[in-house]
């Protein structure tokens, strides 16, 4: 079963959506088109409209609910599913993307219905680093595998990624690779998950961009790169389209972050006198979520061997001429587990 069946449009007649409901097992469908969320109907707006003296042959647009509750894609956790259930005695939460599509439904008894979709664009995950500001951990496990709740954070980026269509994974090792390939040896993750996941070994640490250069000729249009101890709770799929839309060569994932400095700020003038003092300010700014999309190009200016970071590819590529462009996420929207403090908030994320 799939979203799709659970949409009709506003002119189907009321004898018809019971129909429907009787086909999909369950009292609510959909209005709209291309899964584009209007209105609900449920089976009590369809018994409320029949002692109004609507009969069978009634528009079920007539009586639908043109104000349906919904949750954003990345906003939909457990905990507001449950209390929509609980608060809203609402029977199903429709998810719904960045786009305004329907991506999945959530029902009441715990069902989940998924969109069909495959996105071909490959998801490159950059997994070699030694995760040395997360020692002692990494001295055990490669930062990939530190669980979080029940699961790897390599799997939950993973989930967030095949959850819109992505299927198709190439995940670059380096430290403590036999593990991350034991992991991964077992046929049983890729059957069970619809996910195809490859593994790349670099023979030496070549940074955050570097490993690229290992998959030139394999990579031949829009991919995403995403490091290892992040997730960027959006739409990746949206973000793929603003990038082709704006003609990028890369475009970098960015959130606002406002810092404060812990001290009193004085400005003065070119004669060194103070003209103003201010106590403890904050600054905003962009900062990068370790996040991109890129095109395949962008793979040939690397040299082969080459340590390099993404920041410097992107100063190459700017160098050249080429566009680079952001793409701006909510400050909480996205979370790093790329040191302790940020691990251990990471992980009250996930239990919460």
């Amino acid at each position: 079963m799939e979203i799709a069946d659970f949409f009709i449009s506003e002119e189907e007649k009321i004898k018809n959506v019971l129909h429907r409901m009787d086909t999909v097992g369950y009292g609510i469908l959909l209005i709209g088109s291309g899964y584009q969320l209007k209105a609900v109907i449920t089976d009590g707006d369809i018994r409320r409209a029949m002692l109004k003296g609507y009969d069978e042959n009634s528009r079920s647009g007539d009586i639908a609910n043109y104000c349906p509750f919904f949750l954003n894609l990345f906003e939909a956790t457990e905990q507001k599913i449950n209390d929509a259930f609980e608060t809203k005695r609402i029977k199903a939460v429709p998810i719904v993307g960045n786009d305004g599509t329907v991506k999945r439904i959530v029902f009441d008894n715990g069902k989940v219905i998924y969109k069909k979709a495959y996105n071909d664009t490959k998801v490159i995950i950059m997994a070699g680093g030694k995760g040395t500001r997360l020692a002692p951990l990494t001295d055990v496990l490669p930062k990939p595998l530190i669980p979080l709740d029940n699961e790897t954070i390599l799997e939950h980026i993973i989930d967030r990624f095949s959850i819109l269509g992505f299927w198709d994974f190439n995940i670059i090792i380096n430290y403590k690779k036999e593990l991350i390939k034991a992991f991964f040896s077992e046929t049983v993750y890729n059957n069970k998950n619809n996910v195809n996941v490859t593994l790349w070994e670099e023979e030496n640490f070549q940074g955050t961009a570097g490993g690229l250069k290992l998959l030139q000729g394999e990579i031949k249009s829009t991919f995403i790169l995403s490091n290892c101890d992040i997730i960027v709770n959006s739409d990746y799929e949206y973000i793929i389209n603003k990038h082709k839309e704006n003609n990028n060569y890369i475009t970098m994932v960015c959130a606002p972050q406002n810092i404060q400095i812990p001290y009193g700020t004085v400005k003065m003038d070119a004669d060194n006198n103070i003209i103003a003092l201010e106590e403890k300010p904050s600054i905003e700014c962009l900062i990068n979520t370790g996040l991109y999309v890129l095109e395949a190009e962008a793979i040939e200016l690397i040299n082969n061997e080459e340590f390099l970071h993404m920041p410097d590819l992107i100063q190459r590529c700017i160098d050249k001429g080429y566009k680079v462009g952001a793409y701006k996420i909510a400050e909480d929207g996205w979370l790093d587990m790329g040191e302790i403090n940020k691990l251990k908030y990471m992980e009250k994320q996930f239990i919460s």
